[in-house]
């Protein structure tokens, strides 16, 4: 990963995987359920927290499920 993330706007679907890899999202039920969870975070005007080891998808399913649900509306924050 580079250190060049603009953190105001969401990365473009190709750069959702750290290796660049040309693979495709699968609507998997953790997957799912992320976005689900998204959801009622937003409409509860709410704070979320995915956690898991390194690795497991994380970002990748926040950053798809924010891309379906409000691209125009989020804004990334660097802690």
């Amino acid at each position: 990963m580079s250190g060049d993330m603009d953190y105001g706007r969401l990365p473009a679907e190709d750069e959702d995987h750290f290796h660049r890899l040309d693979a495709r999202l699968v609507a998997t039920d953790t997957l799912m359920t992320t976005l689900d969870d998204v959801q009622a975070t937003i409409d509860a005007k709410g704070m979320m927290v995915a956690y898991g080891a390194a690795g497991y998808g994380k970002t990748m399913s926040v950053n798809s499920a924010l891309r379906k649900i409000a691209p125009d509306v989020t804004y990334r924050l660097e802690l």
